[in-house]
């Protein structure tokens, strides 16, 4: 999961898509613990987060790290100690559909906090994976039980 910010951006570059290496394709960038990163396969779902609800759900295609292309395309994220940060973790995504599922369930599976919020680039957790399955079977008949599924 990851929360999008900027949701401009990410229907620039997500959406719409971006030229990368002269070829047109959709791409989001994320600032991620090098953990997290490396266990991010071709094929995981991703889902995006914006203020309480997954408001799109996309199929990583590929990975790569490419600080020079994320300046080019998000501005950095400066912190207050004066470290720069990049969103230079880059995924190439397809079957990038729009959502609208309340956080609060995934909340309830995973066992996280009443105030949990995304703020950056997680997975989700391991007893929230296995609550999922227990409770749907897949994430997509998760995806098709809830009221407003993605389309």
């Amino acid at each position: 999961m990851a929360d999008i910010g900027d949701n401009s951006k990410f229907r620039q570059t997500a959406i719409n898509g971006i030229s990368v290496k002269g070829k047109s394709k959709k791409v989001w960038g994320v600032i991620s613990p090098e953990v997290t990163w490396n266990r991010l396969s071709s094929g995981d779902l991703l889902y995006i987060y914006n203020k309480g609800f997954i408001v799109y759900k996309a199929t990583i295609i590929s990975k790569f790290q490419d600080t020079a292309l994320s300046e080019k395309i998000w501005s950095p994220k400066h912190k207050i100690d004066g470290t720069i940060l990049f969103y230079d973790k880059i995924m190439i995504l397809d079957d990038v559909y729009s959502c609208k599922i309340d956080f609060g369930v995934f909340k309830i599976l995973a066992g996280y906090k009443d105030k949990a919020s995304v703020r950056k680039f997680i997975e989700l957790s391991e007893l929230g994976y296995e609550n999922l399955k227990k409770q749907f079977g897949t994430i997509e008949k998760l995806e098709k039980n809830y009221p407003q599924q993605c389309v």
